[in-house]
């Protein structure tokens, strides 16, 4: 069944596939910011994505996003001189070292924590090409000096205080508030993983991350839990209803010619 609409929410959605007599618990959405010729130019506007939307998160995953460079996140922080300047002045992100990070294909994951002082851990993993992995060393070695500056302590492997800027750093009550760690897959392929919160431990997830094949340098694909999301209170209010009760959330933001974005996505909730 097709169903098209202006400005309805979720919950409106699923009232009227119940009153169509829709079966299943999964529904998807094909949106448009500017629909009026791209929504009948079929050349255009492609189907969803099923192979993506349809991929399941695992379980201990809050919420994963991947693209094809950092680039669509930040363009919009980083024209902010409020947000760029402390960036460069406390842990030297220069305009080449954002450059750098801006072009980096990469996996954010939010993972829960089941006890500690956080609630979640964030980890940033990057694709780097070897040919500029001695700027990103430059870079962390001149992150390292920043920390030690504002009072950090720098730890070890084994979280043993370390003489030098290290990896791992904690705070003055003995909290690991986060690090980096080098994921080696092969001469032309090193990952830098960049963390918030305790170390996360060595597990096959961290080596397998491998660009997907986007639609597109500009493309986002999201997979996420809602329910889980909420219940650590890490859901944005004025939510549709439906969101917050939704077992997964999956939506893949992709660019259609120039400055149009095509969003499809995909919302699985409990019978």
């Amino acid at each position: 069944v097709l169903y098209v609409t202006g400005e309805e929410s979720g919950a409106q959605v699923a009232l009227r596939a119940r009153r169509l007599g829709l079966a299943g618990n999964r529904v998807r959405w094909q949106g448009e910011a500017s629909s009026g010729e791209a929504l009948w130019s079929g050349a255009r506007v492609q189907p969803p994505a099923a192979a993506f939307l349809g991929d399941e998160l695992p379980q201990d995953r809050l919420l994963v996003l991947e693209g094809g460079a950092l680039d669509p996140l930040l363009r919009g922080l980083l024209s902010r001189s409020l947000i760029r300047e402390p960036l460069n002045r406390r842990y030297g992100l220069d305009g080449p070292h954002l450059n750098l990070l801006r072009r980096s294909p990469f996996r954010l994951t939010l993972s829960a924590l089941p006890e500690g002082p956080f609630k979640a851990s964030l980890q940033l993993q990057l694709l780097v090409d070897h040919s500029q992995r001695q700027r990103w060393e430059s870079w962390l070695e001149q992150l390292g000096r920043s920390l030690l500056e504002q009072g950090m302590t720098p730890l070890d492997a084994q979280g043993q205080a370390a003489p030098g800027p290290g990896s791992l750093w904690r705070r003055d009550d003995g909290v690991v508030v986060g690090g980096w760690r080098w994921i080696e897959r092969g001469a032309d392929n090193p990952q830098l993983l960049l963390f918030l919160g305790p170390a996360p431990a060595k597990s096959p997830s961290l080596s397998a991350f491998a660009p997907r094949n986007l639609p597109g340098r500009g493309a986002l694909w999201l997979r996420s839990r809602p329910a889980g999301l909420a219940a650590l209170s890490l859901l944005p209010p004025q939510l549709p209803d439906l969101v917050p009760m939704a077992d997964q959330l999956s939506f893949m933001i992709s660019p259609v010619d120039g400055a149009l974005n095509q969003l499809q996505g995909a919302l699985q909730v409990p019978r």
